[in-house]
C-alpha cells in the first residue's frame, strides 16, 4: 500500500510541474528558429511536384517576422485588416501574404505547423491551379514569387484554453 501512495504521488508531482511549465516560446531573434522557419519553407517549396521552373529560395525578413510578432500578440485567430492595404503591412512589399496556426504549445517545431498547411496539397489541382476546398495556406508556402518569410509565436491562454500557442508566418511578396 505504501508503493501505492508513492506512487500516486510522484505521479501527481510530476502531473504539476509539467502543468505548471511556463512554454518557451521562441524570439524572433532565435537563430535556431528563424533556421528552422526557413528550413522548413524551403524544404517544403522544393518538393513541390510538380517543381516549380521560378521558385524563388526564402530567405528570412526581419520587418515581416515584427509583423508576424505583433499579430501573433494579439491572440487573434483571423487575418490581419493590413493585408489588404497597399504598403500597410511592410514598407518594402505592396502586398504580404499570411499563414496562421494554433495549436499545443509544448515542444512546438516551426516544420510541424509548416507542414500541416502544406497537406493541402492533396486538394489542390495542379491543371486546373484550383483547390477543391480551402488551400490558401499550402499556396502561399509554394508561391513562387514569395522569396522572405518572417514568423513569430505567442502563448493565448484565452484563445482556447490553457497553453494554447499561435504561430504566424508572414510572406513577401504576396
Amino acid at each position: 500500500m505504501v508503493y501505492g501512495n508513492k506512487l500516486n504521488f510522484l505521479w501527481t508531482l510530476g502531473f504539476y510541474l509539467v502543468a505548471s511549465q511556463t512554454p518557451t516560446v521562441p524570439s524572433i531573434e532565435d537563430k535556431k528558429f528563424i533556421e528552422d522557419c526557413v528550413a522548413a519553407h524551403n524544404e517544403m517549396r522544393r518538393t513541390v511536384q510538380p517543381s516549380a521552373a521560378n521558385m524563388k529560395y526564402m530567405s528570412w525578413d526581419e520587418g515581416l517576422a515584427k509583423t508576424a510578432k505583433a499579430w501573433a500578440n494579439k491572440c487573434k485567430y483571423q487575418r490581419k485588416t493590413c493585408s489588404e492595404k497597399p504598403y500597410q503591412c511592410h514598407p518594402t512589399f505592396k502586398y504580404v501574404g499570411e499563414n496562421i496556426w494554433l495549436g499545443g504549445s509544448y515542444q512546438f517545431k516551426p516544420e510541424f505547423a509548416i507542414g500541416l498547411w502544406c497537406n493541402e496539397k492533396m486538394i489542390y489541382n495542379y491543371s486546373t491551379l484550383h483547390c477543391s476546398k480551402a488551400c490558401g495556406h499550402y499556396t502561399q508556402v509554394v508561391w513562387a514569387d514569395s522569396y522572405k518569410v518572417g514568423c513569430a509565436m505567442a502563448i493565448c491562454p484565452q484563445l482556447q484554453g490553457a497553453a494554447t500557442a499561435i504561430f504566424v508566418c508572414d510572406y513577401g511578396p504576396l
